[in-house]
């Protein structure tokens, strides 16, 4: 069973990258550290913390350890040096990756819109989405869509979505 450490920037990602990760591998044994946001003046104040968190012994286990940050620009390269400059970690450990991704995880989500439709066994009515990429704030448009059928998206909703994501069309993406 592989050990996986993932640190993510808030609780409706961390139960969705869980499931997703375990739909790929469900060997893996996951462990996620929350980041109170991803913007660079929330980042500052948990430095000390995330570094200590990378460097101690105890996770030394790990083999990946994953920072995702979704930025939803163009800045998510600069964004991912940032976060590897500001650790001040000389030589980051082998098994750790710095991710910042260009969209919100629920860009995905809009991908696999057909998945969407059946959370919970309802059957409901939106439409597909033909450029789901494109859109702003994919998080928000999700949560109206989610409303029109009488479903708040959380954590919990983010996760069962994860959990209904066609394997297949996982891993081609």
């Amino acid at each position: 069973m592989s050990l996986i450490g993932i640190i993510v920037e808030g609780e409706d990602d961390q139960l969705s990258y869980e499931a997703l990760l375990k739909k790929v591998n469900p060997e893996l044994n996951i462990k996620t550290f929350l980041l109170n946001g991803c913007d660079k003046e929330k980042l500052k104040p948990q430095f000390p913390i995330l570094k200590k968190k990378i460097l101690d012994s105890k996770y030394s286990g790990y083999q990946l350890g994953l920072i995702i940050c979704d930025c939803d620009s163009k800045c998510a390269p600069e964004r991912a040096s940032f976060i590897k400059d500001a650790l001040k970690i000389a030589k980051l450990p082998d098994n750790i990756r710095i991710h910042a991704t260009y969209k919100e995880l629920e860009t995905f989500f809009l991908t696999c819109i057909e998945d969407v439709k059946r959370l919970n066994d309802k059957d409901m009515k939106f439409r597909d989405i033909k450029n789901p990429e494109a859109i702003p704030d994919p998080k928000e448009y999700l949560k109206k869509l989610l409303l029109e059928e009488n479903i708040i998206y959380g954590k919990k909703i983010a996760e069962e979505i994860s959990l209904q994501l066609d394997k297949e069309k996982l891993e081609k993406r």
